[in-house]
């Protein structure tokens, strides 16, 4: 397929950028200036630009150019694939055991789940979100968002349309009242709704990581999908390391 000029020249500047012509931080030249080195006009430029603006490779600042995007510093997260637990609830990650609320208490809601969420837990009704912002303790932001969709029935069940659930939260409840619990997850990726963007605080042109922790509960014979928790965090500040056995 060939390309375009705008597509010409932004691939030449991603080069530029990835070969390290320009560093994190630098200022781009102008547009006209850069144009008659790729034999096109300034809004072919401006286009190509905008291109890698959306991207996440630069920043474009009204009046005052367009400069490399600096690259946030990145946590590996290591995954060994369990599940713990204190007197606080449950917690997957132990790096992250002490992360609390910020910007903003937990949100609970009763609204349609996303399609993929909806299908895992079979049902096409609204279903209880409870949306939480969590980040370290003091953090002036958010690191992850996670949001809970609890199956209708079990949410009415056992009452966990309040935004304090009791102690250990809702995998505690569902213990209470006889599941015994069991966990899948599965990791992919997406661009964040402009809500998301604001609370992450997340650049332009940067996905986030999207975790989908499926709760399963077995009483007596029988075995069902609980909740589905979406787990999301900035895809340039997070990667998951997981750990394998031999």
């Amino acid at each position: 397929m060939s390309q375009t000029e705008t597509q010409r020249v932004a691939a030449a500047l991603r080069d530029a950028i990835t070969r390290g012509d320009y560093t994190p931080g630098d200022r781009l030249p102008r547009a006209e200036d850069l144009a008659p080195g790729y034999g096109v006009g300034k809004y072919t430029v401006f286009a190509a630009l905008r291109i890698l603006a959306t991207e996440g490779l630069v920043t474009m600042v009204r009046r005052g150019g367009t400069f490399v995007r600096e690259q946030a510093p990145e946590s590996v997260v290591t995954r060994d694939r369990g599940v713990y637990s204190d007197e606080r609830g449950w917690y997957f990650d132990p790096a992250a055991v002490n992360w609390e609320l910020v910007i903003r208490p937990t949100t609970v809601t009763w609204q349609p789940a996303p399609p993929d969420i909806a299908a895992i837990l079979g049902t096409t009704d609204d279903v209880l979100r409870r949306n939480r912002a969590v980040g370290p303790p003091g953090a002036e932001r958010a690191e992850q968002l996670a949001v809970s969709h609890v199956a209708p029935d079990i949410a009415h069940a056992l009452d966990l349309g309040v935004p304090y659930t009791g102690t250990g939260g809702i995998y505690a409840r569902f213990e209470d009242a006889g599941y015994r619990l069991d966990w899948t997850e599965r990791v992919g990726a997406r661009m964040p709704a402009p809500i998301e963007a604001e609370e992450l605080a997340c650049p332009p042109g940067v996905p986030l990581l999207r975790v989908l922790r499926v709760t399963s509960g077995r009483a007596g014979t029988g075995r069902r999908v609980l909740s589905v928790d979406e787990i999301l965090q900035r895809a340039d500040r997070y990667a998951y390391a997981y750990r394998l056995r031999r």
